[in-house]
């Protein structure tokens, strides 16, 4: 195991490897109906903003502290969408062994999600993803996005057209079509 997965690890799955609480932020823009997306520099995919969680941080917190560090908007700037949490199909939390929440989310999230990253390397460990909607309140602001992280932005018309022509991971192209084909963009 390197030293990254020893840094972030909360626990472990069943098959020994080691479990990363993250988080993901979509931010929306409900006055033109698009969200936005960052070009990530090393994996050369368009994902929302999100990232780790530090030890004994609140998940709703880091969060907004991850869109904030990654887009420049603050929490006074945007505010959390409330929408019903779902299960989709690659959403699963069972058979997962010594994992804990430090702390509990104070909103609760749209979607948790297990994801297994670096499958084929002695990296391999999961993600367990805590994510959440955001709605935009400044109209009309660009964001200042993190030059270390990310190549550039977009904000992305939620269309099908659009998402199926998106270079990203399944994960963010399901939950898209789910904004688009639940009405969150019309």
């Amino acid at each position: 195991m390197n030293q990254n997965n020893k840094e972030h690890s909360r626990g472990t799955y069943s098959d020994g490897w080691p479990i990363h609480p993250v988080v993901t932020s979509y931010l929306f823009d409900e006055h033109s109906k698009k969200t936005l997306l960052l070009k990530h520099r090393k994996l050369g995919v368009w994902l929302p903003p999100g990232g780790h969680v530090n030890e004994l941080e609140d998940p709703f917190e880091a969060a907004l502290r991850e869109l904030k560090e990654e887009t420049g908007f603050s929490n006074e700037e945007v505010e959390v969408l409330k929408i019903e949490p779902v299960n989709l199909f690659f959403s699963y939390m069972a058979d997962y062994q010594n994992f804990h929440h430090e702390v509990e989310p104070k909103e609760p999230p749209f979607l948790v999600s297990l994801e297994i990253m670096d499958e084929d390397s002695l990296s391999k460990h999961y993600h367990l993803n805590y994510v959440y909607f955001f709605s935009l309140l400044s109209l009309g602001r660009s964001p200042s996005i993190d030059l270390t992280e990310s190549d550039s932005w977009m904000w992305l018309n939620l269309s099908i057209d659009q998402i199926n022509l998106l270079l990203t991971f399944i994960p963010v192209s399901t939950i898209l079509s789910w904004m688009v084909n639940h009405h969150i963009s019309s």
